[in-house]
């Protein structure tokens, strides 16, 4: 039986709009960069406070936020201030939930360190103070499957792992958890959802497999973001490599394939004119 290791990152831009970058390095598209606008990540002014802006911005309605692509500079800070010091006070009207539905949203956020983190927002008042606390979190996905590409019954025998990051320089062998360990027949042709016992977010995915009938022992990483639309499926179909088929195919072996892209990813980033009517965007 042989062990290679093979890594399905999936990381290509969508056409034509700004996405978000996952981090270490493999830079997609109009990516949400810390660098890329003038403004400095890790760092920032104090938000300014709303007396000195009385624009009322219309609200653009994307899921994914991206902090220094989506926002205008106002609720920008104020993003900014709540996802490095956890919160963000004021005794002035927010901005930020004026341009975007803050229950329902995503805030996206590359570090100092060019890695992606999610944040949800919430807004606490206590007298005549309203917080902004941003939280950490890693959206939910569908379960990844897996798909028997080849016209024999066959049993995957399946070992995953997940962290909770978006860093594709983690070891996710020593640093993640294990998601499930399963052993699936899949039959002809067919696929099978890997449900486990746990909840499928966001972040980076290892996956130890075996098929025995082909005498395969496959290692896949991969990425799981919102720039896809669900979670890929994992595919068996052996190639010439195999010790036990004599009809073969080369270029085809166990592979992860990412599920289309995002449809929202195909939507216009937001922008405001100056008078704060939404000129880009979901909603204008």
């Amino acid at each position: 039986m042989r062990r290679r290791a093979l890594v399905a990152l999936g990381t290509g831009a969508i056409a034509g709009c700004l996405v978000d970058d996952p981090g270490d390095g493999e830079r997609t598209q109009g990516a949400d960069d810390p660098n890329e606008d003038g403004h400095s990540g890790g760092t920032t002014d104090t938000p300014s406070s709303v007396e000195e802006n009385e624009v009322e911005y219309e609200q653009c309605d994307r899921t994914y936020v991206g902090v220094y692509f989506d926002l205008p500079d106002p609720a920008m800070e104020e993003a900014i201030a709540a996802i490095e010091d956890g919160t963000y006070e004021t005794t002035d009207e927010l901005i930020l939930p004026q341009t975007i539905a803050v229950d329902d949203a995503y805030l996206t956020y590359n570090d100092e360190d060019d890695v992606l983190h999610y944040y949800t927002i919430e807004i606490e008042r206590d007298g005549e103070t309203t917080r902004l606390r941003a939280d950490e979190t890693y959206p939910e996905a569908t379960p990844v499957s897996v798909h028997n590409d080849t016209e024999t019954d066959v049993t995957f025998d399946v070992h995953l792992q997940y962290a909770a990051t978006m860093d594709g320089e983690v070891d996710i062998e020593s640093e993640g958890e294990i998601l499930l360990e399963e052993t699936v027949e899949v039959e002809a042709g067919q696929d099978v959802d890997l449900d486990g016992d746990h909840q499928y977010r966001y972040g980076m995915y290892r996956a130890e497999i075996t098929v025995d009938e082909f005498g395969l022992a496959e290692e896949l990483t991969w990425r799981m973001w919102h720039e896809y639309t669900e979670h890929g499926s994992i595919h068996l179909d052996p190639g010439e490599d195999s010790d036990s088929l004599e009809s073969r195919d080369p270029d085809e072996d166990l592979f992860y394939t990412h599920a289309q892209y995002h449809p929202e990813g195909e939507r216009r980033s937001c922008a405001w004119a100056d008078d704060g009517e939404l000129v880009e965007g979901p909603g204008s």
